[in-house]
């Protein structure tokens, strides 16, 4: 759940992209890198993330998190 929080008030404005910053997240959710990996698996399988062929670089369902104008987006 603390990811999930993160990454929703770390988007930016009209996006759905989300860089993973694996330093931050894990002292934010207080795990260890390969928990948080766990964590990532978790939330593409729930189709919150979808991964893109950049690293550490991912979509994110715009319908479960939005921050901006729908208009726009």
């Amino acid at each position: 759940m603390l990811l999930a929080i993160s990454i929703s008030d770390n988007l930016e404005q009209d996006s759905n992209l989300y860089h993973l910053n694996v330093d931050y997240q894990c002292m934010f959710c207080n795990v260890k890198p390969a928990t948080l990996d766990d964590l990532i698996k978790e939330l593409v399988s729930k189709e919150i993330l979808s991964r893109t062929t950049i690293n550490r670089l991912y979509i994110v369902n715009h319908n479960i998190f939005f921050n901006g104008d729908k208009t726009k987006f």
